[in-house]
This record gives structure tokens, sequence and C-alpha cells, in this order.
């Protein structure tokens, strides 16, 4: 007869490499989701705007010169290869930008063609360039899924490995923030982890906070489903009433409510900012339409 501690054992051999699978950390890749627009990539992931170009000249120091998107190296800046690739790539690291407030950072890489791909990485942090590297590999490598970039005249969006169909009349604002008319705004970014994720969604609020528009009436942390994963949300809500906006004449109402959620879905850990314009007339916690395709709040 087998003893307690032999069956505890046995359980743990038989589900142990399941439990690390399930918590296994996505590639870099399949974090990445963004828009093509007339010919340029417009990513995202971990809070970052990546700008993808390629233009088809040989690589060589000249070509690269003359046809750089924005005027960023000179020969002097291009004098030595990154030996951190596999592949030839320049790097150029700038400081922070006094206008964006936001630190950037340029990649001059080889294609799988020989040819020229301009790749710019814009973060509100000090830049990581073990995981920059990572996101430049895997878009030279032409490893990120056709699945997770679509077109910026698609209604539909990809988060958390999920294809989001939305309203035609919604707009895209940038590479990871929708808005749609009459229903609400949603801002997204995949992480490699939990803490860069708060620690982006802090930043996000301190913005709003420092911008000294409307009063905050309700500050409340919450727990909500995103795509039936338990996460908790912070809630805010702005009162706006007696200021002038054209947002506000729009719809019709003078409080925002802005849900911040960070936190893990399946394997994904994501980062949302979901707005809109309070409805007087629904019930408490009610979501607008296309916010309850991917949360909900309350049972």
């Amino acid at each position: 007869m087998k003893t307690t501690f032999e069956y505890l054992a046995l359980l743990l051999i038989i589900f142990l490499p399941k439990l690390l699978l399930a918590q296994a950390e996505i590639p870099v890749q399949d974090r990445i989701t963004g828009i093509r627009y007339s010919g340029t990539l417009l990513l995202n992931t971990n809070g970052m705007s990546i700008k993808v170009e390629h233009v088809k000249k040989a690589f060589e120091i000249n070509n690269i010169i003359q046809n750089q998107p924005i005027a960023v190296a000179k020969r002097k800046t291009l004098a030595s290869l990154d030996p951190s690739f596999d592949f030839e790539c320049f790097y150029l690291e700038k400081g922070i930008e006094k206008k964006s407030k936001a630190y950037a950072t340029y990649y001059f890489a080889k294609s799988l063609e020989g040819e020229i791909d301009y790749i710019s990485i814009v973060s509100i942090f000090p830049h990581d360039k073990l995981l920059n590297d990572e996101i430049v590999r895997a878009i030279r490598n032409k490893l990120i899924p056709e699945s997770s970039v679509f077109s910026y005249k698609e209604p539909v969006l990809s988060l958390c490995g999920r294809n989001i169909n939305v309203n035609n009349s919604c707009s895209w604002m940038s590479e990871n923030s929708i808005q749609c008319p009459y229903d609400a705004q949603l801002d997204w970014s995949m992480f490699d982890n939990l803490p860069n994720a708060l620690r982006h969604q802090d930043y996000r609020i301190n913005v709003l906070e420092n911008e000294n528009r409307g009063k905050v009436v309700l500050d409340t942390l919450l727990d909500v489903r995103l795509f039936e994963n338990v996460v908790q949300a912070r809630k805010l809500i702005y009162d706006f009433k007696g200021l002038s906006s054209a947002l506000l004449k729009l719809d019709g109402s003078d409080r925002l409510v802005i849900y911040y959620v960070s936190g893990r879905v399946d394997n994904y850990i994501v980062g949302c900012m979901m707005s809109f314009w309070e409805d007087k007339s629904a019930a408490p916690n009610a979501l607008p339409p296309m916010l309850r395709k991917i949360m909900s709040v309350g049972n």
C-alpha cells in the first residue's frame, strides 16, 4: 500500500508539467499586436510604440542614410554593427525627447531579402535593450502571426490571442487604441510580466490626474472577468459637469467612466484602459457593447 507521501509525489509527477506549461511565458512575437497602414507596420507590446518600414534597397550605408524615414542616423553613428544579432544590424539610442517625454531607439536591420528594415521603438520608460532586441528579431525574421496584425480599415483587433470584431464605425486612434462612437474606447498592450503592466497602468493614471480635467467622484478596486479570467480592476469616474467638450455634446453625458485592468488572462499578461461616457439610464456597472465582448462586471 502506498503512503500519503507516495501518492502526493505521484500526483506531482503527473500534474507539475501541466502547471508549468500553463504558466509558461508567451513568446515575444505572440505579445505583439498592431495594424498595417500605407505599407507601414504600427505595432505595440509592453506599452511601447513600434514602427516598421521596409525599404527595397540593398543594405548599404549610403542607402540606409539616404532612405531613413526620420533623419536620426549619420555615417559616424553607424560606424559599427551591433554584435547582439546574428544578422547585420545597426543600433542607435536617443535620450528622452523633450516634447513627447519618451525614449526612442532605432534599429537598421538587414532584412531576410538583403534589404533595409527600419524599426523604431518608443517607450515612456528607459529602454530594456534585451527586450527590444527580441522584438527586432521577431520582426526581422517575420515571426509575428498574421492574425495579430490587421489593416487599419478592418473592424477587428487582436487581444490575448483572440480576434475581436468591432463596429464598422470604430476608428483606430493608434496601433493599440480603438474608439467607437456612442460606445467606448479601448487601449491595450501585452506585457512580459505583471510588474511592468502595473507600472504602465500607474503612469497612465498619473498622466490623467495631472491634466486636472474633471473631478474624481469614484475611485475603487473591484474584480472583473476579462475573457472569463478574474482580474482586479481600478474603476474611476470623472465628473465634467460645467466643462465644455465636444465629446460631452456628442454622447450627452458629463461623467466619464474608466476601467484600468492589468492581470493574467490565460497565459497572457495584459494591460487595458477602457473608457466610456456614463449612461444614466443604464444599470450600475453596465458596460457598452464593445466592452461586453471582452469584460463583465459582477456575477
